[in-house]
């Protein structure tokens, strides 16, 4: 029975498992420049360990270098596969001759392929990190300046021109107050990905930002006819906003009913109904729902809990002042003051307290 070698056992494992990983990486990795140097890495070190054929060693990483050339479009690729390739052809001819000439030539081919090899990690580094590392990164990205996010992402985009990254730039530009900006990324983001509803979402949301809410409705049908249950939850949620700001409230009341079957227990849909309510004069319905939107509060945990809490009780003290004085007592004037001194805890604003105008002996 021939003998077992423990170290071919061990060395064929390791490519088992370096073969997987790299698999795995490969189809979930935007940048595969990495992954083809991290293979060369590999090759070159397995070499120095005399674990593969200086041969094998060289032929393998031209093959490797080809590969990279082939996916990523990049030049310099094709450089080191030329250099990988005419080292091996000299080392030969050196084995065979000896002449001295053909091992200076291979020495002179190595430094060559040192050049590449750092030129092409400098490049990389100078690269924008692709979408989805900005997601992982998110820390580094947010702490950014707007000028300089749009910087990067204007380079990112001459390598990536993807999706999610137009969809980033645009949101930049909004924040920025740049709306045409803004508008043509989001166009850009249907016409990439005609099918998904994100770009007429957005658009819809920027239309709604410049109080033109006819537009806003038309976008946001559109979006309507792409989305999927959840995402048009949202969508209706955001057009029955512009309906309540056009005073359609009857259909605002339409469009919240049907985000809520998605999300019954969303507390900004009982603060919307609550303004719609109280916009059509029916104050113990609004008072209900404003209720409703207190206890979910105290239940759920929110990303912005004491935001949208001091809100609520804004407009809690809002519709308890607005009731008719006859019904107004002593004790809810007393629950008025409680609940705006509570909102300005939470930092409410104190100018737009002043604009509330059946706040103002309150205050």
């Amino acid at each position: 029975m021939a003998e077992i070698d423990f170290f071919n056992i061990l060395s064929l494992t390791l490519f088992a498992l370096a073969l997987y990983y790299f698999t795995h990486l490969f189809n979930n990795t935007s940048n595969k420049n990495y992954l083809f140097l991290m293979a060369i890495a590999i090759i070159t070190v397995l070499g120095y360990f005399n674990v593969m054929n200086l041969y094998i060693l060289n032929i393998s990483a031209c093959i490797v270098a080809f590969g990279g050339f082939l996916f990523e479009k990049r030049r310099i690729w094709l450089y080191l596969a030329f250099c990988y390739l005419s080292y091996t052809i000299f080392l030969y001819f050196h084995s065979l001759t000896w002449y001295d000439v053909f091992y200076y030539v291979s020495l002179v081919i190595k430094i060559i392929k040192i050049f590449f090899v750092i030129r092409l990690l400098n490049e990389l580094y100078k690269e924008p990190l692709p979408h989805k590392q900005i997601i992982q990164q998110r820390n580094k990205f947010e702490h950014m300046s707007n000028k300089s996010k749009i910087t990067y992402l204007n380079r990112l985009l001459k390598h990536t021109p993807e999706r999610g990254n137009y969809l980033v730039r645009a949101n930049v530009y909004k924040a920025m107050g740049n709306y045409t900006a803004a508008e043509a990324d989001y166009r850009q983001v249907i016409d990439l990905s005609p099918s998904h509803f994100s770009g007429y979402f957005n658009i819809a949301l920027l239309y709604m930002d410049q109080k033109d809410y006819n537009e806003a409705i038309v976008q946001f049908n559109k979006a309507l006819e792409l989305a999927k249950d959840n995402d048009k939850a949202r969508i209706y949620f955001n057009k029955a906003m512009s309906y309540y700001h056009l005073g359609n409230y009857q259909k605002a009341l339409q469009d919240i009913k049907k985000s809520q079957k998605k999300f019954p227990g969303d507390v900004d849909i009982f603060i919307l109904r609550a303004r719609l309510f109280l916009a059509m004069g029916h104050f113990h319905k609004a008072l209900t729902e404003a209720k409703t939107a207190l206890t979910k509060i105290q239940q759920y945990e929110l990303d912005n809990k004491e935001e949208i809490k001091a809100k609520t009780l804004v407009l809690y003290a809002e519709l308890l002042a607005k009731q008719d004085k006859k019904t107004s007592t002593n004790k809810s004037d007393k629950k008025i003051i409680k609940m705006i001194a509570e909102a300005r805890q939470l930092g409410f604003s104190e100018e737009k307290l002043k604009d509330i105008y059946h706040l103002k002996p309150y205050l």
